[in-house]
């Protein structure tokens, strides 16, 4: 017989999260207090849809950087990823992450590891928790090079601190487009 070939269907695309969706996903996986990212400095919507005004008193700039719209400018939804989308969300990434690596009783980011535990006398630990880190941010265990291209992340922040080196693991998997985008 002769084989039938069915079509496939569209093909599923990636669409970047939306402005509130990244500032509340920072919240919800990374076991941050909301009142942490303040909605004056990251441009929250109020309830009625409505952007608040940032500390220095503009039409919100923050919030439209991530895509938000700016009614009072008349500047609409972006799902754009341009340089200043990347430029802001670099900051505020190691910003949400440093909050929750200093979280005094946060379980989030140490599932494996603890926050005393160096590359030095406990690498596999540092493994073990970069991975689950990376299945709760990234929903993917990481394969063995780029486990270990974040390990070498954390080796070369640790001389700084620890905490730094957290940091800039976390941040690093919150900047991979599998986290910006769904």
């Amino acid at each position: 017989a002769t084989p039938t070939i069915a079509a496939a269907g569209p093909l599923p695309v990636a669409r970047r999260l939306s402005a509130e969706q990244m500032i509340q996903s920072l919240v919800v996986q990374l076991g941050v207090d909301p009142a942490r990212f303040s909605a004056n400095e990251y441009g929250v919507q109020s309830p009625n849809d409505v952007p608040q005004l940032d500390p220095y008193h503009q039409q919100n700039s923050n919030f439209h950087l991530l895509g938000g719209p700016q009614w009072m400018t008349g500047l609409k939804r972006s799902s754009q990823v341009d340089s200043a989308l990347v430029q802001l969300w670099v900051n505020l990434s190691q910003r949400a992450c440093r909050a929750a690596v200093g979280a005094a009783m946060n379980n989030v980011i140490f599932t494996a590891a603890t926050s005393s535990d160096g590359s030095a006398d406990q690498p596999q630990k540092i493994r073990d928790n970069i991975s689950n880190l990376s299945w709760r941010l990234l929903a993917i265990r990481p394969t063995p090079s780029e486990l270990d291209d974040y390990f070498q992340l954390f080796v070369a922040y640790e001389s700084t601190s620890r905490s730094t080196a957290w940091t800039a693991v976390c941040s690093a998997m919150l900047r991979d487009p599998l986290w910006l985008s769904w």
